[in-house]
This record gives structure tokens, sequence and C-alpha cells, in this order.
């Protein structure tokens, strides 16, 4: 059907990057399909870290344990839902 051909070709430039599917571009697909980010670890790759400062997403910091669940739900009602 037309819609469907015209969405998935709106979406094919952030699919490029399955072009070669190694773990910096699948996190690259998914950060541009994401509407708020949130970094999981303090050891990130620089290109990603980079790649997420140049997104209009939101995006969470690492924190630890003992921090994030507060940090997560400040970031979500403020950031995410606030936004």
């Amino acid at each position: 059907n037309a819609e469907k051909r015209q969405f998935v070709q709106s979406r094919a430039r952030p699919l490029a990057y399955l072009e070669e599917p190694n773990y910096i571009n699948v996190i690259k697909t998914a950060i541009d399909h994401s509407d708020a980010l949130i970094t999981g670890s303090n050891e990130l790759p620089e290109e990603l870290a980079n790649y997420m400062k140049a997104q209009k997403a939101p995006v969470l910091n690492f924190h630890n344990k003992e921090d994030f669940s507060q940090a997560y739900i400040d970031f979500y009602q403020n950031k995410v839902l606030g936004a």
C-alpha cells in the first residue's frame, strides 16, 4: 500500500546505519527512533556519547543503582512528560 511505502521510505535514512550492523550502528539506529535517551553505563564509547549529545531528545546521564530510581522519576516527569 502507498502509505506503508511512504512510511518505509521516510524511515530509510536512519536505517542506513544498519547496512553495517555493528554495535555502534545498532545503537545509533535505536537513538534515532527514541523520544528520550538513558545512559546505562558510565563507560560509553566516545562516538556514541557524541552522537547522543547531538540529538534533540532529552538525555538522562548515568546514575548508580542507589540514585537511579529518583533520577529516572525526575527525568521522566520533568523532561519526557513535561517537554
